[in-house]
């Protein structure tokens, strides 16, 4: 504890006096840069002014001789050559004198000729696109090798020919250069209106035309809005400065004068490093005091701490040693529990990867999921793109994807959007589920908001591809609720969270179904039962004919929504809600002209309208007929005797199971009425409801009570058999095999089967623990 105040209260006064010391100093070099920079700028306007004002006395010397101008210009040291030029109408010069002292030239090395051309075209160019400026000055001193400046100015109009010359001073920089020669620690430049350097200590980086545009403090002065400034910048090489600059009033130029950061706190470090070292002695003269205690500890803390660098690089089989019984050993015991627990959450990260889909694998992480089958009620929903065949052989591979991925990019998004699950992608099919894993009162509803938006999106989808000449697509959608069996299939090598059951069959068979009514959204009549009280306008109902079924199943079309109003908002046209008002009628008058298929049998219309819309508030006795696979009697539900008058309805019998399968719905507290009856009773005591149907007596054929007697003799104790005829069975089969011909509609839930010990055949699911799993 004394240590720690010891440590505590030398770092708290070594913080403070160096936080005071580090102020103290930066704000001195600042004061030493803006110094600087003032004096340096005063210096460096006059010297080019003075130059400026040599080249006009020369330029006046020229109305009385040309003479007595070259006489005037060989007394100016500092000038190298003075050229006078008139600027004609096509923005070109014509030279009217030039003066230069040979001697220079020689010293330079350099013609007459090239002196005299060499600079002029792009300077020339360069003060004719600023006339709004006076005066310019340029570096040129990589035409003579050696540091030179030129200053350009128009001298004032000549009141007799109204004209005005270009005056050209080339300017030695042995002045300049001393000014700016090194200062210790401090670098210094001259700069022009583009960061463009013009005097240095530094030739080569002069001779080079050097440009500083990039450092932030030229950035600050070609903004324009100050005079001078102080401030810590980075140069290109990320060398922090403190610096500061001050315009000269010379054609736009400025002084930069910098110091290097590190320079000016190296007096503040050499306090630090001695206030470090006293404060290291006072800290190990106390440490050395408790070496042996802490001893003790360091040798299993740095155990711990290499076991978890292992851990970090994602080795969790460490074992550690226990060496001691105190709070140490305790540690190190919960360490290698830990490291354990990591082990095995690792192997199990590594199983989730293996899933397709983030929601359900993140469920089985946070262990919200358990692994295996379970039966759910589930909204299952198909779409497809309509002549995808015919549409993908007229394309090449690549934009067969590329489009594939563009609309499956979109569609996708409005699945996720109103929480449904991508299952899978079938080709161009997309298999989506909503109540799976976990169900709500709200899952019909999401899915068939889904398939509108779907509707929605694909309209503007075409008008894209339209604008490009391509194809446009048309999609048909089909959605079912039912009671599908959820869960992990797959190898070893890799599993997916998928559904299977009728259900999903049945969703796929209307999916096809739009092909018949030329729709684009159909849902079956359990899915239409839990959506009729969330203001969807439905078309009337249809009957159609699917793949494994005996009897045909009831269809509707989606339209739209409704508002409060009753009034149906859909991005169908007018002509096409129109016709899904007659269809039923049209399908009628086609099946008496053909003749070749019975009169669809529709259920009873008692909306006001033609759609279907919900909820109905009170019962209404109804007419008509329903379909011949569903009792005549129509029921309405009350999910809360304490609110009577909230009623839904009228359902069907198979209706009311899938109404009554939703989450949060407790059947004892449900009751239901029939069409016409004031007597409500409770739903479970509904004639028909059972959601399980009753184990029916075996009705075998005449004179058959055991099978084969080969197979009889050869069966294994596992193996089952189907029965064909009197003298042919299959097989054999293990369950699994069974359950998945059953799932394939190869065989039905009433297929005579037989294993060794049994006196008989019974009907499969009559088999102990099968109509569990089945679907």
């Amino acid at each position: 504890m004394v240590t720690i105040i010891v440590v505590t209260a030398i770092g708290t006064v070594m913080t403070v006096s160096t936080d005071l010391f580090k102020e103290e100093s930066l704000t001195r070099v600042q004061e030493s840069n803006k110094d600087l920079a003032e004096s340096l700028a005063t210096q460096s306007f006059e010297v080019l002014k003075k130059a400026a004002e040599q080249a006009t006395f020369v330029v006046q010397a020229l109305s009385q001789s040309k003479e007595v101008a070259q006489n005037i210009f060989r007394t100016y040291d500092d000038l190298i050559g003075v050229g006078i030029f008139k600027m004609t109408q096509n923005n070109s010069y014509e030279e009217l004198a030039f003066f230069n002292k040979d001697e220079i030239l020689a010293e330079f090395d350099i013609t007459l000729q090239n002196y005299k051309s060499m600079p002029m075209p792009y300077l020339v160019d360069a003060v004719l696109k600023n006339k709004n400026q006076d005066i310019f000055i340029k570096n040129i001193s990589s035409i003579f090798k050696k540091p030179v400046l030129s200053v350009f100015f128009f001298t004032q109009e000549n009141a007799q020919t109204k004209e005005k010359w270009l005056v050209r001073a080339d300017i030695r920089q042995d002045t300049l250069i001393k000014l700016f020669s090194k200062k210790p620690k401090t670098d210094a430049y001259l700069l022009d209106s583009d960061g463009n350097l013009l005097v240095h200590s530094d030739a080569k980086l002069v001779l080079n035309r050097y440009n500083f545009s990039s450092y932030p403090i030229v950035q600050k002065i070609r903004e324009g809005k100050l005079n001078n400034h102080q401030m810590e910048f980075q140069n290109d090489q990320g060398v922090s400065f403190l610096g500061a600059f001050k315009k000269t009033n010379f054609a736009n130029t400025a002084v930069v004068t910098q110091v290097e950061k590190d320079y000016a706190l190296s007096a503040l470090e050499r306090v630090q490093y001695r206030t470090l070292l006293v404060t290291a002695i006072i800290v190990g003269l106390a440490f050395l005091l408790n070496y042996m205690f802490s001893h003790s500890m360091t040798s299993p803390l740095g155990m711990l701490y290499r076991a978890t660098e292992k851990i970090a690089q994602g080795q969790f089989d460490v074992k550690l040693n226990v060496k001691s019984s105190d709070e140490i050993g305790a540690l190190t015991v919960a360490f290698s529990k830990m490291a354990q627990g990591l082990q095995e959450r690792d192997k199990l990260k590594t199983t989730f990867n293996k899933f397709h889909s983030k929601e359900i694998a993140q469920k089985i992480l946070h262990g919200e999921m358990k692994l295996g089958g379970e039966k759910k009620t589930a909204t299952v929903f198909f779409s497809d793109i309509r002549g995808f065949t015919s549409l993908s052989e007229k394309m090449s591979p690549d934009e067969v994807v590329h489009m594939l991925n563009e609309y499956m990019t979109e569609m996708v998004k409005i699945i996720q959007k109103h929480k449904g699950v991508v299952d899978k992608y079938v080709g161009d099919a997309i298999m989506a589920l909503w109540g799976v894993p976990e169900s709500t009162s709200q899952d019909a509803p999401n899915c068939v908001r889904a398939a509108l938006e779907m509707r929605e999106a694909m309209i503007k989808f075409n008008q894209k591809r339209k604008a490009k000449a391509l194809p446009e697509l048309q999609i048909g959608i089909g959605i079912h609720t039912g009671e599908v069996l959820a869960g992990n299939i797959g190898s070893e090598e890799r599993l997916e969270y998928t559904v299977i059951g009728d259900t999903v069959n049945q969703a796929s068979r209307i999916e096809s179904a739009n092909k018949e009514f030329d729709s684009d959204i159909l849902i079956s009549d359990t899915t239409y039962a839990l959506i009729k009280a969330h203001n969807f306008a439905i078309g009337p109902a249809l009957e159609i004919k699917v793949k494994g079924k005996a009897e045909k199943i009831i269809v509707h079309q989606v339209v739209g929504t409704t508002d409060s109003s009753g009034n149906v908002n859909s991005a169908l046209s007018h002509s096409a809600q129109e016709k899904i008002k007659t269809q039923p009628e049209e399908l009628k008058q086609k099946a008496q002209s053909n003749q070749t298929q019975a009169m669809p049998n529709m259920p009873p219309d008692t909306s006001s309208g033609m759609y279907q819309t919900g909820p109905r508030q009170m019962p209404i006795t109804h007419s008509g007929h329903m379909p011949n696979h569903e009792p005549a009697d129509l029921w309405f539900l009350v999910k809360d005797v304490n609110a009577p008058n909230h009623i839904e309805g009228p359902y069907s019998v198979s209706q009311l199971k899938v109404v009554a399968a939703q989450p949060g719905i407790i059947l004892s507290n449900v009751y239901v009425f029939k069409d016409g009856d004031p007597q409500m009773i409770p739903i479970i005591e509904m004639p028909g409801f059972s959601r399980r149907a009753p184990v029916r007596p075996l009705s075998m054929p005449m004179g058959i009570s055991l099978p084969p007697a080969h197979v009889m003799d050869t069966a294994g104790p596992s193996e089952w058999y189907i029965y064909v005829s009197d003298t042919q069975t299959m097989g054999p089969y293990n369950m699994g095999q069974l359950e998945q011909m059953l799932l394939n509609q190869q065989i039905t839930r009433t297929t005579y089967v037989w294993k060794q010990g049994m006196q008989n055949w019974m009907y499969l699911y009559q088999v102990p623990g099968f109509d569990r799993r089945a679907a």
